[in-house]
């Protein structure tokens, strides 16, 4: 056991020392500039951000959010990056999709046209005031907070290369987001393929407690079959 943590740190140090010698630093004051804004001044209120584009107000991740997280004067909204059957980029926080539709199933199993027949608004309590939202793509969700003045935090689902392309891609097709947006993800590897292939991306690591643990905390339960292989 005790090698195996050994080998754990040296990797952890080894990716890290790897890091630092092939992708640039970014400076601080882009970092505070995505989140805080240029117009920011010391002393002023913190920025918020609506989680989920603000998910009491509205259903999640939909359009109809971000509208109602600029009425509550929200500085920026996070939103979550997911993928269809066909590699369509949607805003979606789930694998399946009963929490938060009138679907069944994994989103990765339904196409982007089936996707777009799928209420997001149905199981919310205030579906009756957004009744037919649909289940926006990126470019949709993008350009609509960039209409609404809003800043993004992007939090992405996947840490396969489609989702470092068109992360990638996005950014190069609107070079405002590289000011005004943070993607965020809960894979090192991700994070480490993105600023690779975009080193000027803004990226944060997401950290839960216990996510790297061999036990699960809460059922007391392994999460791995071994400790060394999954």
């Amino acid at each position: 056991m005790a090698l195996w943590y050994l080998a754990v740190t040296v990797a952890v140090i080894s990716s890290y020392a790897v890091q630092r010698a092939v992708i640039p630093r970014l400076g601080n004051a882009l970092s505070v500039e995505v989140i805080f804004g240029v117009e920011h001044r010391k002393g002023s209120l913190p920025p918020v951000f609506a989680h989920r584009g603000g998910a009491h107000e509205a259903p999640e991740n939909t359009l109809a959010a971000f509208r109602e997280a600029k009425r509550n004067n929200a500085s920026g909204v996070e939103f979550d990056l997911s993928f269809t059957q066909d590699s369509v980029a949607v805003l979606f926080h789930d694998d399946t999709l009963e929490r938060t539709t009138d679907g069944e199933g994994s989103l990765a199993s339904v196409t982007f046209e089936a996707s777009r027949r799928l209420d997001a608004s149905c199981k919310h309590p205030l579906s009756d005031k957004f009744k037919g939202e649909r289940v926006p793509i990126l470019e949709e969700g993008v350009k609509e907070c960039l209409q609404l003045g809003l800043r993004l935090i992007i939090d992405v689902k996947e840490y396969g290369h489609r989702a470092v392309k068109v992360v990638d891609d996005l950014f190069r097709q609107r070079p405002v987001l590289y000011k005004r947006t943070l993607v965020a993800a809960f894979y090192p590897h991700f994070i480490y393929a993105l600023r690779c292939q975009s080193p000027n991306i803004v990226t944060a690591l997401t950290w839960r407690s216990g996510s790297l643990a061999y036990e699960d905390m809460q059922n007391q339960q392994p999460r791995f079959q071994s400790r060394i292989k999954r």
